[in-house]
């Protein structure tokens, strides 16, 4: 939740993932797409920004990728990302998938 100097009610931050080939992140603030960005398919960070009522906001990505290899020589790669909303460069919220 981010309430805003001006008195306006607070604004309801959420982030989701949406799977596809690229993970696609989605930032709404009170149901509105206000960002939308995906990772790069080389590369373990992304930064989008968008506007909301007059406010910047910015949406900045991080993944962290750990591959285990078991002992028949098997590999699996595992990705965890981290998603950042800043509101006129002040981070307000994190997100963690």
């Amino acid at each position: 939740m981010y309430k805003p100097s001006d008195g306006d009610t607070g604004w309801n931050i959420n982030v989701t993932k949406k799977a596809n080939i690229t993970d696609e992140f989605i930032c709404t603030i009170n149901d509105s797409v206000v960002v939308s960005s995906s990772f790069p398919f080389i590369g373990d960070n992304f930064e989008k920004t968008g506007t909301y009522r007059g406010k910047k906001v910015k949406m900045n990505g991080f993944r962290n990728s750990t591959t285990i290899t078991d002992s028949n020589g098997k590999s699996q790669t595992t990705d965890k990302y981290q998603i950042r909303v800043f509101i006129d460069d002040s981070l307000v919220d994190k997100f963690d998938f």
